[in-house]
């Protein structure tokens, strides 16, 4: 049986070429699209968990009236669920001077009044040069390290 001449038509190497380079092209730039967005996905994942945390230590408060009872990072499962992209710790706070005249020292955990959550991205997260590393305050004042223009943009 012969096949007729039309129907044995296939795809010239040429055609396969430009399919190929087309593939390529839109992988290339899909692919940074993709991974901006996993590290604004966790991003904000890790700005949801600070506000967790931050609204422990607000519980903290209510039942000793001190934030520093004790000096420990409260419990939550968002950090578990972040863990190898951000670490969660508190960062540097002021405490005021004892006595007059003396000098305000920076401690690296909640004092009675005050706090500091941060967290720090690592791993493959470090590559967030535009955010960096979140902070989250007493006073829900939101800070980073990043180049972004705004705070904002980092919690959204």
């Amino acid at each position: 049986m012969r096949i007729p001449p039309l129907a044995a038509r296939g795809f010239t190497l040429i055609e396969l070429m430009i399919v190929l380079a087309v593939i390529g092209v839109l992988s290339a730039i899909a692919y940074p699209v993709y991974q901006r967005q996993i590290l604004r996905t966790h991003r904000v994942t890790a700005a949801a968990c600070l506000q967790e945390l931050a609204m422990q230590m607000e519980r903290r408060y209510t039942l000793a009236m001190a934030y520093d009872n004790p000096a420990t990072l409260p419990v939550a499962a968002c950090t578990n669920a972040l863990q190898g992209r951000y670490t969660f710790a508190f960062g540097p706070v002021s405490v005021p001077p004892a006595t007059a005249g003396g000098s305000a020292t920076t401690v690296n955990s909640p004092t009675a009044s005050s706090y500091l959550l941060q967290a720090t991205p690592q791993g493959a997260q470090s590559n967030d040069a535009e955010c960096g590393t979140l902070g989250l305050d007493q006073q829900g004042a939101r800070a980073r390290s990043g180049t972004a223009a705004d705070v904002q943009s980092c919690w959204r």
